[in-house]
């Protein structure tokens, strides 16, 4: 099992992927929480996904910079298998104080804060797109920096 950190619809999102099990009619129950439960076994509060079908989902809505913890057992007509050996991921935390601090038709520069954790950041990266319709293009801006500006 496998975990990306991302943000869907603006909060952080993380993407868990497996290996597929062999059989017919296989579905998968991914459960996950910010409690460490066991090793192979998820807290009883743990948030429950059944049904899942494919090799991967992605658990959104999640709390910004937070510790959860992941398991994934296969279900087949004859019940649910053993969970997997529990993985865990800290979500992103979000930059802040997001803003344009300069537009027109060629120019738009983008500033914000760091986020307030004490983790290192690695880098930025700033996804966007021209219009309502156009493709969405990706930026990496210097590592350290807070701004960027696209043109064109």
């Amino acid at each position: 099992v496998t975990v990306t950190r991302g943000v869907s619809a603006g909060s952080p999102s993380l993407t868990v992927s497996w290996t597929a099990v062999s059989g017919s009619g296989i579905t998968y129950t991914v459960r996950y929480s910010t409690s460490s439960g066991t090793v192979t076994e998820p807290p009883s509060g743990a948030s429950t996904m059944s049904g899942v079908t494919g090799t991967s989902t992605t658990l959104s809505g999640l709390t910004q910079g937070t510790m959860y913890y992941i398991w994934v057992a296969a279900v087949s007509s004859d019940g649910k298998g053993p969970y997997s050996t529990r993985v865990s991921e800290t979500t992103f935390e979000a930059p802040q104080q997001i803003a344009s601090v300069d537009v027109n038709r060629t120019l738009l520069i983008i500033e914000w804060s760091a986020p307030s954790s004490e983790r290192t950041i690695q880098h930025y990266q700033v996804d966007y797109r021209v219009g309502t319709s156009g493709s969405w293009n990706r930026w990496s801006p210097n590592p350290t920096s807070t701004s960027v500006t696209l043109t064109g």
